[in-house]
């Protein structure tokens, strides 16, 4: 994985991996990203987008 700020490459471990989520507006389920910080500057990277399971899409905004 490269960091897109400073440039420095690193292989992320799974230990370090956390949940992002971008809010949604009403009535739209919020959006989940696999997310990495650089070890050197601490910029976010952005891995990839998580789906969620259909059986359980939008219930947590459903119940607020």
């Amino acid at each position: 994985m490269k960091c897109n700020v400073c440039g420095h490459e690193f292989i992320p471990n799974k230990e370090d991996r956390y949940e992002a989520v971008k809010p949604a507006p009403l009535f739209q389920c919020a959006t989940h990203y696999d997310c990495f910080d650089c070890p050197v500057c601490g910029c976010q990277i952005v891995a990839q987008e998580r789906y969620e399971n259909a059986n359980e899409m939008c219930v947590a905004q459903a119940e607020e």
